[in-house]
């Protein structure tokens, strides 16, 4: 129930409504070996353009509620990150 309310209907919203040009969401099939165990078994990628990265909080109507098991979840880290233009060269400094 979690992952199919997750997958179907949170995914796409946070894709929406951060103006996402690409949402997925990976899933960890093999196992992982010393020093890594504890690596979360799902990874959510939300590519957006610079001005959607910009602003942390989407826009529109409240996400929807969910099920009871989806409105217990806590997400124990998020990472942010910015990409990197391939072609640009480090300035010498």
């Amino acid at each position: 129930m979690f992952n199919d309310f997750y997958t179907d209907v949170h995914l796409p919203e946070v894709a929406e409504r951060r103006r996402s040009r690409r949402a997925v969401r990976y899933e960890l099939v093999d196992a992982v070996r010393p020093p890594y165990q504890g690596a979360p078994r799902f990874l959510a990628v939300y590519e957006v353009d610079e001005k959607s990265a910009a602003q942390r909080r989407h826009s529109g109507p409240p996400y929807a509620k969910g099920p009871e098991v989806w409105q217990r979840h806590t997400t124990p880290w998020r990472l942010w990150f910015r990409r990197l233009d391939p072609g640009a060269v480090p300035s010498s400094g």
